[in-house]
């Protein structure tokens, strides 16, 4: 066997020690090595949030266009609802937007220009946000 194939074996036994840890947790992990990875895992993570404290506060994640056809609200949309029925505050809400256009310019961009330092400072408000809101 390669050297690539116990890089390999390294890597998933060391993945494997974390299957238990939080996503936040694994992203901060990937923060020193591989921001791109610790930006989507952020991401993902802010995705939840929005949509569980939606949930959690009765908030419809889907609207019904003038067609009648029922669709799904964007993150905006559910971060418009959330402050405007005071769940969370103006910052955070547009905390949730600075960060989701992080993600979306991770997720949809071929040249990602997007610093170590802006994730990082995602992982640390989403952990905040889910520890102040109990999700």
């Amino acid at each position: 066997m390669g050297n690539d194939g116990n890089k390999k074996i390294m890597a998933n036994n060391a993945l494997a020690q974390l299957k238990e840890e939080k996503p936040l947790y694994k992203a901060d992990l990937f923060l020193g090595s591989d921001h791109v990875v610790a930006g989507l895992i952020a991401g993902r993570e802010l995705d939840l949030f929005v949509k569980n404290l939606c949930g959690k506060n009765g908030i419809n994640l889907k609207k019904r266009k003038k067609t009648g056809e029922l669709v799904p609200r964007t993150i905006y949309e559910l971060a418009d609802k959330l402050a405007e029925e005071k769940r969370i505050s103006k910052e955070e809400k547009t905390d949730i937007e600075e960060w989701w256009k992080l993600r979306c310019s991770i997720t949809h961009t071929d040249e990602i220009i997007v610093g170590r330092a802006e994730v990082k400072k995602m992982i640390v408000g989403v952990s905040k946000l889910k520890e102040k809101y109990s999700i």
